[in-house]
Protein backbone atom coordinates (compact mmCIF):
# COMPACT_ATOMS: atom_id res chain seq x y z
CA UNK A 1 0.00 0.00 0.00
CA UNK A 2 1.02 3.60 -0.39
CA UNK A 3 -0.06 7.15 0.32
CA UNK A 4 -1.81 8.87 3.21
CA UNK A 5 -5.00 10.72 4.09
CA UNK A 6 -5.23 14.47 3.43
CA UNK A 7 -8.45 15.85 4.85
CA UNK A 8 -11.01 13.12 4.16
CA UNK A 9 -9.27 11.70 1.10
CA UNK A 10 -6.56 9.06 0.78
CA UNK A 11 -4.21 9.83 -2.12
CA UNK A 12 -2.25 6.93 -3.58
CA UNK A 13 -0.66 6.09 -6.94
CA UNK A 14 -2.88 4.77 -9.70
CA UNK A 15 -1.95 1.52 -11.44
CA UNK A 16 -0.19 3.29 -14.33
CA UNK A 17 1.56 5.88 -12.13
CA UNK A 18 5.38 5.84 -12.12
CA UNK A 19 5.37 5.02 -8.38
CA UNK A 20 3.15 1.99 -8.99
CA UNK A 21 5.43 0.89 -11.82
CA UNK A 22 8.53 1.17 -9.62
CA UNK A 23 6.84 -0.81 -6.83
CA UNK A 24 5.91 -3.57 -9.27
CA UNK A 25 9.38 -3.53 -10.87
CA UNK A 26 10.84 -4.04 -7.38
CA UNK A 27 8.71 -7.17 -6.93
CA UNK A 28 5.82 -5.78 -4.88
CA UNK A 29 2.24 -6.79 -5.60
CA UNK A 30 0.74 -3.30 -5.64
CA UNK A 31 -2.91 -3.53 -4.58
CA UNK A 32 -4.16 -0.91 -7.06
CA UNK A 33 -2.13 -2.11 -10.06
CA UNK A 34 -5.29 -2.96 -11.99
CA UNK A 35 -6.46 0.66 -12.17
CA UNK A 36 -5.86 2.59 -15.40
CA UNK A 37 -4.97 5.88 -13.70
CA UNK A 38 -1.52 7.35 -14.36
CA UNK A 39 -2.02 9.99 -11.66
CA UNK A 40 -3.17 9.57 -8.12
CA UNK A 41 -6.33 7.88 -6.90
CA UNK A 42 -8.51 9.71 -4.40
CA UNK A 43 -10.20 7.19 -2.13
CA UNK A 44 -11.91 7.11 1.24
CA UNK A 45 -10.05 5.83 4.28
CA UNK A 46 -12.57 3.03 4.57
CA UNK A 47 -12.04 1.74 1.02
CA UNK A 48 -8.24 1.75 1.46
CA UNK A 49 -8.54 0.02 4.82
CA UNK A 50 -10.81 -2.64 3.37
CA UNK A 51 -8.32 -3.47 0.60
CA UNK A 52 -4.99 -2.85 2.39
CA UNK A 53 -5.56 -3.68 6.05
CA UNK A 54 -3.35 -6.79 5.71
CA UNK A 55 -0.73 -5.34 3.36
CA UNK A 56 2.78 -6.38 4.37
CA UNK A 57 4.38 -3.01 3.53
CA UNK A 58 3.36 0.63 3.51
CA UNK A 59 5.69 2.50 1.19
CA UNK A 60 5.42 6.24 0.68
CA UNK A 61 3.81 7.31 3.93
CA UNK A 62 3.94 11.01 3.09
CA UNK A 63 6.19 13.32 5.05
CA UNK A 64 5.62 11.66 8.41
CA UNK A 65 8.88 11.15 10.27
CA UNK A 66 7.70 8.46 12.68
CA UNK A 67 4.93 6.03 13.46
CA UNK A 68 3.96 8.15 16.47
CA UNK A 69 3.62 11.20 14.23
CA UNK A 70 1.42 9.20 11.86
CA UNK A 71 -0.78 7.98 14.71
CA UNK A 72 -1.07 11.53 16.05
CA UNK A 73 -2.31 12.77 12.68
CA UNK A 74 -4.68 9.86 12.01
CA UNK A 75 -5.25 7.31 14.82
CA UNK A 76 -6.82 4.79 12.42
CA UNK A 77 -3.42 4.24 10.75
CA UNK A 78 -2.44 2.03 13.71
CA UNK A 79 -4.94 -0.63 12.61
CA UNK A 80 -3.05 -1.57 9.43
CA UNK A 81 -0.87 -4.69 9.60
CA UNK A 82 2.10 -2.82 8.07
CA UNK A 83 1.85 -0.21 10.84
CA UNK A 84 1.64 -2.86 13.57
CA UNK A 85 4.62 -4.78 12.14
CA UNK A 86 6.56 -1.52 11.67
CA UNK A 87 7.02 -2.01 7.94
CA UNK A 88 6.16 1.58 7.07
CA UNK A 89 8.63 3.47 4.87
CA UNK A 90 8.78 7.17 4.13
CA UNK A 91 11.06 8.88 1.66
CA UNK A 92 12.53 11.45 4.06
CA UNK A 93 15.86 9.81 4.88
CA UNK A 94 17.78 12.65 3.24
CA UNK A 95 16.88 16.16 4.20
CA UNK A 96 18.85 19.21 3.12
CA UNK A 97 20.17 21.89 5.44
CA UNK A 98 16.88 23.81 5.31
CA UNK A 99 14.72 20.67 5.57
CA UNK A 100 14.11 20.14 1.85
CA UNK A 101 13.34 16.55 0.97
CA UNK A 102 16.01 15.23 -1.39
CA UNK A 103 13.71 12.46 -2.68
CA UNK A 104 11.41 15.15 -4.02
CA UNK A 105 14.29 17.30 -5.28
CA UNK A 106 16.56 14.60 -6.75
CA UNK A 107 14.54 11.40 -6.97
CA UNK A 108 12.95 12.06 -10.35
CA UNK A 109 16.47 12.18 -11.82
CA UNK A 110 17.47 8.91 -10.18
CA UNK A 111 14.77 6.27 -10.56
CA UNK A 112 17.58 3.71 -10.42
CA UNK A 113 18.26 4.62 -6.79
CA UNK A 114 14.56 4.61 -5.93
CA UNK A 115 14.23 1.15 -7.49
CA UNK A 116 17.27 -0.10 -5.58
CA UNK A 117 15.77 1.22 -2.32
CA UNK A 118 12.49 -0.54 -3.04
CA UNK A 119 14.25 -3.82 -3.83
CA UNK A 120 16.15 -3.52 -0.53
CA UNK A 121 12.90 -2.94 1.38
CA UNK A 122 11.00 -5.82 -0.20
CA UNK A 123 13.84 -8.28 -0.76
CA UNK A 124 16.73 -7.36 1.58
CA UNK A 125 18.49 -10.66 0.89
CA UNK A 126 19.17 -9.49 -2.68
CA UNK A 127 21.16 -6.43 -1.54
CA UNK A 128 22.67 -7.39 1.83
CA UNK A 129 25.33 -4.63 1.91
CA UNK A 130 23.17 -1.84 0.51
CA UNK A 131 21.92 0.95 2.78
CA UNK A 132 18.75 2.80 1.83
CA UNK A 133 19.35 6.12 0.11
CA UNK A 134 15.96 7.92 0.02
CA UNK A 135 13.63 5.68 2.03
CA UNK A 136 13.69 4.92 5.72
CA UNK A 137 11.70 2.81 8.09
CA UNK A 138 9.38 5.16 9.97
CA UNK A 139 10.93 4.08 13.28
CA UNK A 140 14.05 6.10 12.42
CA UNK A 141 14.79 9.80 12.23
CA UNK A 142 16.29 11.58 9.16
CA UNK A 143 20.05 12.08 9.31
CA UNK A 144 21.49 15.36 7.99
CA UNK A 145 24.73 13.48 7.34
CA UNK A 146 22.77 11.51 4.74
CA UNK A 147 22.08 14.59 2.67
CA UNK A 148 23.84 15.65 -0.51
CA UNK A 149 24.35 19.02 1.19
CA UNK A 150 26.49 17.31 3.83
CA UNK A 151 28.80 15.79 1.25
CA UNK A 152 28.88 18.85 -0.99
CA UNK A 153 30.04 21.03 1.88
CA UNK A 154 32.77 18.62 2.90
CA UNK A 155 34.53 19.00 -0.43
CA UNK A 156 33.33 15.71 -1.84
CA UNK A 157 33.24 16.80 -5.47
CA UNK A 158 32.48 14.60 -8.41
CA UNK A 159 31.63 14.82 -12.07
CA UNK A 160 28.35 13.23 -13.02
CA UNK A 161 28.96 10.69 -15.76
CA UNK A 162 26.46 8.84 -17.89
CA UNK A 163 28.03 5.55 -16.81
CA UNK A 164 25.42 4.05 -14.46
CA UNK A 165 27.92 1.64 -12.94
CA UNK A 166 30.09 4.55 -11.81
CA UNK A 167 27.07 6.35 -10.41
CA UNK A 168 26.05 3.32 -8.37
CA UNK A 169 29.62 2.85 -7.14
CA UNK A 170 29.65 6.48 -6.06
CA UNK A 171 26.26 5.99 -4.41
CA UNK A 172 27.58 2.97 -2.50
CA UNK A 173 30.58 4.96 -1.26
CA UNK A 174 28.57 7.88 0.09
CA UNK A 175 26.22 5.50 1.91
CA UNK A 176 29.10 4.34 4.07
CA UNK A 177 29.43 7.74 5.77
CA UNK A 178 26.20 7.54 7.77
CA UNK A 179 24.31 4.40 8.62
CA UNK A 180 20.89 4.89 10.15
Amino acid sequence: MSGVVYGDTWFLPGGKNYASTLLQDAGFDYLWKQTDDNGFLELSFESVFQQARDADFWIGSGSFGSLAEMKGAEPRYQHFKSYLTKKVYSYNLRLGETGGNEFLELGYLRPDIILKDLVKIGHPELLPKYNLFFYQNSNKKPCLKNSFYYYKNRSLHFNLHINTTWQLQFHESINSFCTV
